[in-house]
C-alpha cells in the first residue's frame, strides 16, 4: 500500500504496553501524532523517546495524542521504559506499539514486502526505514498540528479587541465600526477590511488594526482635529482642516476660531483648507486676537481681529514676511489692512 498526502490512515489492532487497542478507535475524535524509532534500548531512540514524554502536556493541550511504533516486542518495550525514565528523568506516559512481525511497518509503506516477518535478528540499521519515513511524517503532523492551532482551534482566537489612539470617538463606537467578532481565529481576521470600516467614522482621520497573539486585536486609531467652528443650528460644527465635521457642540469652544461665510459645501473646499493652515502658521500675538476668519478661496484668506480690525492675510505662504509688514503698518492704528502680498502691503480705513 502507498500512502500519499490525504491518504486514509490504514486502520490495525496492535498490542501496546498499555494493552491493546484499535489504532482509530483510540485516536477517537483527537489528532495523533504516530512516531517510529528503529530499535529498543538504543541511545538515540532513549533520548527520543524521553524528549516525547516532557512534550506530551503540550501535545495534550493541542487536543493531540501521540503513540509510539517499535518492531520490537512489548515485552522489551515494557523493560525499556524504565531505562528512559531513568535515564531522561520522565516516565513514558504513552503508549508504545510492539510489531514484531512486522505488521503495522508494512502497513504503514515503512518496510517493504520482502523485509520478512519478524523482527528477530535485526539490527537498528536494518530498521532505519522505519525511522527516514515516519520523520517527514512527523513534520508533517506538527506543520499540521500549527496551522491547525492557528487557523482553527480555539487556542489563538479574538478573546480582545483593544482600542488606542482615542479622545473624541468612544472606544465601543471603534469596536462597532471594526466588525471584529470574538472567538474567530487570529490569523482569519481581515485587518485592511477592519482599518477601512474604522475609517468610516467621521471624527477618525485613520486607522491601523494589527494583531496582537495569541489573543488580542489592537485598534489604533487617528482622530480628527477641530480647526474651525461653523455655526449652525443651536450650536456650532466643529471641522478638520478638510472641512469634516468632527463633532458637534452647543457653544464655540474657547479658543478656536469662527469661520464666518463658510462655503455650502465645507468638505475638501480649498478656501477652508488654506484657511486652517494660515490659522497654523499664525504668531501667537496675532492668534490672540483672532476673532474669526473667512475664505473666498484658497488665495483670499481674510482674518478678523477683536475691534473691528480686518486684514487681508491672502494666501499661506510668506507667513514671516507678512507678520514682520502687519506689525510695521498696526501703528497706523487702521480698519483695513492688506497684506497678501507683504512687497506691496497697504492700509485703509
Amino acid at each position: 500500500m502507498k500512502l500519499r498526502i490525504n491518504s486514509e490512515d490504514p486502520n490495525f489492532s496492535a498490542e501496546t504496553n498499555h494493552g491493546k487497542i484499535d489504532f482509530q478507535q483510540w485516536i477517537g475524535d483527537k489528532w495523533a501524532i504516530l512516531f517510529s524509532h528503529p530499535k529498543d534500548f538504543t541511545p538515540v531512540c532513549t533520548t527520543e523517546l524521553g524528549y516525547m514524554a516532557r512534550l506530551k502536556p503540550e501535545f495534550d493541550k493541542r487536543n493531540c495524542k501521540i503513540i509510539g511504533l517499535s518492531v520490537d516486542p512489548v515485552r522489551n518495550h515494557s523493560r525499556w521504559v524504565k531505562d528512559i525514565e531513568e535515564t531522561q528523568g520522565y516516565p513514558v506516559n504513552y503508549p508504545m506499539i510492539g510489531d514484531p512481525e512486522l505488521k503495522v511497518a508494512k502497513l504503514y509503506d515503512m518496510l517493504p514486502e520482502e523485509a520478512g516477518d519478524s523482527s528477530e535478528s535485526r539490527t537498528a540499521g536494518d530498521n532505519a526505514p522505519v525511522r527516514a519515513v515516519f520523520f517527514g511524517v512527523i513534520v508533517l503532523a506538527i506543520l499540521a498540528g500549527a496551522a491547525w492551532a492557528v487557523l482553527g482551534s480555539s487556542l489563538l482566537v479574538v478573546r480582545h479587541v483593544d482600542v488606542t489612539g482615542n479622545r473624541i470617538v468612544p472606544a465601543a463606537q471603534v469596536r462597532a465600526a471594526a466588525h471584529i467578532r470574538a472567538g474567530q481565529p487570529l490569523a482569519r481576521v481581515n485587518t485592511n477590511a477592519a482599518a477601512q470600516r474604522v475609517e468610516r467614522i467621521a471624527a477618525v482621520l485613520s486607522a491601523r488594526v494589527f494583531r496582537s497573539w495569541p489573543n488580542t486585536i489592537v485598534i489604533t486609531v487617528r482622530e480628527r482635529t477641530p480647526q474651525l467652528a461653523v455655526p449652525v443650528a443651536r450650536g456650532y460644527d466643529l471641522v478638520d482642516e478638510h472641512g469634516v465635521t468632527v463633532r458637534w457642540a452647543a457653544r464655540k469652544p474657547v479658543g478656536l476660531p469662527l469661520l464666518s461665510a463658510p462655503p455650502a459645501d465645507l468638505r475638501g473646499n480649498s478656501g477652508v483648507m488654506a484657511a486652517a493652515l494660515v490659522l497654523q502658521q499664525l504668531p501667537a500675538g496675532l492668534r490672540a486676537r483672532l476673532v474669526s476668519v473667512s475664505a473666498a478661496s484658497a488665495a483670499a484668506v481674510t482674518l478678523h481681529l477683536d475691534g473691528g480690525v480686518t486684514v487681508l492675510w491672502g494666501g499661506s505662504g510668506h507667513t514671516a514676511d507678512k507678520w514682520a509688514e502687519l506689525e510695521l503698518l498696526f501703528r497706523t492704528r487702521a480698519r483695513f489692512y492688506d497684506v497678501s502680498d507683504p512687497a506691496t502691503a497697504v492700509t485703509h480705513g
